[in-house]
C-alpha cells in the first residue's frame, strides 16, 4: 500500500471520529434571563430556531431533589423557550413546537414549586449524551 494512500485512510479516520464524537457529545444551548417576576429558559439554536430536546431536569441546587423533569416521549421534540416563576408552575409549562414529553416528576399532582431566592440547575439533553446545566435563582417582583 503506498503512503500516499495510507496517509488518506488516516486522515479519513479520524475525520469519521470526529463527526462521531462531535454529535454524541454535541450539547444543546441554554440561556436564562429574568422577565419581570420569572425567568425565561431558552433553547434556541443560532438564537432563533428550535433545538432539539429529549429531556429536562430541574433539581434544587442545596438538595438535589428533582422538582421537575420531562422525558421526550413521542417524536422529536423541538423547544425555543419556557418561563419558570416564583410559587406554582405547571407541569404544562412546556411547549414543544414538535413532539411530545411525558412528565416523569411530580408524579402526581398538576403544578411543581420554585421557592424564591432558591438557587436550582437545570440539566437538558439534546441529540448527544451529556446535557447543558445551568444554576439560576428565580427573583420575585
Amino acid at each position: 500500500m503506498s503512503r500516499m494512500l495510507k496517509a488518506v485512510i488516516i486522515l479519513m479516520s479520524l475525520l469519521l471520529v470526529g463527526v462521531a464524537v462531535y454529535v454524541r457529545l454535541d450539547r444543546p444551548p441554554i440561556t436564562v434571563r429574568q422577565q419581570n417576576a420569572a425567568v425565561v429558559i431558552g433553547a434556541q439554536t443560532l438564537g432563533e430556531y428550535p433545538t432539539t430536546i429529549s429531556r429536562i431536569r430541574l433539581a434544587e441546587v442545596s438538595s438535589g431533589k428533582v422538582v421537575f423533569e420531562v422525558i421526550r416521549k413521542d417524536g422529536t421534540p423541538q423547544l425555543t423557550s419556557f418561563p419558570l416563576s416564583a410559587g406554582d408552575n405547571s407541569i404544562d409549562v412546556i411547549d414543544p413546537q414538535y413532539g411530545d414529553y411525558r412528565v416523569a416528576t411530580p408524579s402526581a399532582g398538576k403544578t411543581f414549586a420554585l421557592r424564591p431566592k432558591d438557587d436550582y440547575e437545570l440539566a437538558m439533553w439534546g441529540t448527544g449524551w451529556p446535557p447543558s446545566r445551568v444554576k439560576f435563582r428565580v427573583v420575585p417582583e
